[in-house]
């Protein structure tokens, strides 16, 4: 019987093995049948796909398409194993990771059924409160430009994000847009809603 496949995408303070080694029993627990839960080592020097893995490198890195692309290649050849069934493949991704997930959804190189965000990350600001000075370049645009590329995804037979609105790392009016962006694309293909806790 083929399995289904989940893809985790962890935030900068988590190895991938941790999250897989270190949390397998837990995994376990909760699962309804045996799946297959992958973990991709964030590239070294990266925020995910933006090139500057610094405090402050979601905010001055630069996205890099190309990054995205590898990673999607990536699970596109995993999907087509033998044994994987393509029409169960999940993924979900912890504040950075959860970035991640955003940034490959987006791509729509994959066919999910299923997205989990939890503390949601983007790439820029919606503006620029709390931006030291020497930073604040491009901070704004390069949200816009985060939240236009999410916007266009193909959408999801179900997708929920959980986020604290006392988050100090990601800002609720951050979240809340790129959770606003993806719901609304969500509704304009007529895929269920976006559920937020």
């Amino acid at each position: 019987n083929a399995l289904p496949l989940a893809f985790f995408f962890a935030g900068l303070g988590e190895k991938c093995q941790e999250s897989i080694l270190g949390r397998y029993q837990d995994w376990a627990e909760i699962a309804p049948e045996p799946f297959v839960l992958v973990a991709a080592d964030r590239p070294p020097g990266r925020w995910w796909f933006i090139d500057d893995e610094s405090a402050w490198g979601w905010l001055s890195g630069e996205f890099r398409p190309e990054a995205a692309e590898l990673v999607s290649a990536w699970m596109q050849e995993l999907v087509g194993r033998e044994g994987i069934d393509p029409d169960r493949v999940g993924m979900f991704g912890f504040s950075a990771g959860a970035y991640a997930a955003t940034e490959l959804l987006a791509k729509g190189s994959v066919r999910l059924s299923g997205v989990g965000l939890g503390g949601v990350h983007g790439h820029g600001q919606s503006d620029l409160e709390g931006v030291p000075a020497k930073r604040a370049r491009g901070v704004v645009e390069k949200f816009r430009s985060f939240v236009g590329r999410i916007s266009k995804h193909e959408g999801v037979p179900w997708m929920e994000a959980t986020h604290a609105n006392s988050d100090q790392q990601s800002r609720w009016e951050d979240a809340s847009r790129i959770l606003g962006a993806l719901a609304a694309r969500q509704k304009e293909l007529l895929c269920p809603e976006l559920s937020v806790r």
